[in-house]
């Protein structure tokens, strides 16, 4: 499978590593209503140009972009499906999340199973090399139709629900409504799917995540059948939704969007089932290490920073002799550094560094900039 006939698209809803490559391509998702609160509380003013300037938004051209608490993920796949320029160029389209991603089988043997929701695996770290591994391995990996999770089985972890209506009111707090809503669509509009959604509401699984890679002609009739539902569900609940307090409330039907997705796929497999492959997901623990600590080293790769230290640390009468070489090694390395920085940046768009303020470390980079050493070699490369 040649690299320019896949494209699988990574949602954001905060800043956090940056995946991007050419097989990889970030959409900021709730662009449009990126001021209100999310889920993980605000987005910063630094958080909004990062999400901004190096990815997609999901609300440009025809959009939902203004749903994205209620529909979460469903905004961006609307987004792709509606408005990205090369979708009729590519053989196949792709969704996964910024913290959850598919990997092979063979890692997912080495890896820590997720004790809370037991259908994902434990990486502790995003960094280039796992960016890497997941890029070549799904590149190479498309010799079907269809690639989705595995089916995620409550009742082998710690839920004990009877059947996937009960876990769904329970886990999410909610009333069976919208759940009795959906059969009631499927009954009466998508009668062929009606047998399928009996035997899946008496069962004790589904496919999470919305997470698929798939032919590009399956993604638009998934679409079609995913935002039909959806928007009926929405019309009904709307009112609802939007006088719950709750943001984990409000997202009632992104959970039911779940289950949207797992009749696509139990029809499609039924159907056609040599053509369907399961992998296993990713969870990425500490995604927020990666980017958010940091900012002491790069204050302290300032050039202001280790001119300022080699003038204070410059004793005896041999070393202040030598200080302005020292100076001239130091303008030179850094410069030089500087420059391989902007090839990497131009080559690999993941090593491009946000913005100071956006890393947990800032206050101490901050404490190191106001430091006489630091204020000093200031001086010196504003006045060489």
């Amino acid at each position: 499978m040649r690299n320019n006939l896949i494209k699988i698209f990574i949602g954001y809803h905060k800043p956090d590593f940056l995946i991007k490559s050419n097989i990889f391509e970030p959409i900021f998702l709730g662009r449009e209503i990126y001021t209100q609160e999310t889920k993980d509380g605000y987005i910063t003013d630094s958080g909004f140009s990062f999400l901004s300037e190096n990815m997609l938004q999901d609300n440009i051209g025809f959009n939902i972009s203004h749903l994205n608490r209620y529909f979460c993920e469903l905004t961006g796949i609307y987004w792709i499906w509606k408005n990205y320029s090369n979708l009729y160029n590519l053989d196949y389209i792709g969704f996964m999340h910024y913290r959850r991603h598919f990997i092979s089988k063979d890692l997912s043997s080495f890896l820590k199973l997720d004790s809370d929701a037991r259908y994902s695996y434990i990486i502790n770290k995003i960094d280039y090399t796992y960016i890497k591994y997941i890029n070549d391995f799904l590149k190479d990996k498309i010799e079907c139709d269809l690639i989705i999770p595995y089916m995620f089985d409550f009742k082998k972890s710690l839920f004990h629900e009877i059947n996937i209506e009960e876990f769904f009111c329970r886990q999410h707090g909610l009333t069976n409504a919208s759940f009795k809503t959906l059969e009631y669509i499927i009954k009466y509009k998508y009668p062929d799917y009606y047998d399928i959604f009996i035997e899946f509401s008496k069962g004790t699984a589904y496919y999470p995540c919305n997470m698929f890679i798939m032919k590009k002609e399956l993604f638009c009739k998934y679409c079609t059948f995913l935002f039909d539902i959806m928007f009926s569900l929405f019309d009904i609940f709307e009112e609802m939704l939007k006088n719950l307090d709750s943001l984990w409330e409000k997202r009632n039907l992104a959970w039911i969007s779940e289950f949207v997705s797992t009749l696509f796929f139990l029809k499609y497999i039924r159907d056609n089932h040599n053509n369907v492959e399961f992998l296993p997901i990713s969870f990425v623990q500490n995604t927020i290490e990666n980017k958010m600590v940091g900012a002491v080293k790069i204050v302290e790769n300032h050039l202001s920073y280790k001119i300022g230290k080699k003038i204070i640390h410059s004793k005896g009468l041999i070393n202040i002799l030598l200080l302005p070489f020292s100076i001239i090694c130091i303008y030179f390395n850094h410069y030089l550094e500087k420059y391989i920085y902007n090839i990497s940046i131009k080559y690999n768009p993941n090593s491009k560094r946000i913005k100071l303020e956006e890393y947990s470390d800032y206050d101490e980079a901050v404490r190191i900039q106001n430091y006489l050493s630091y204020k000093i070699g200031k001086i010196f490369v504003k006045n060489p």
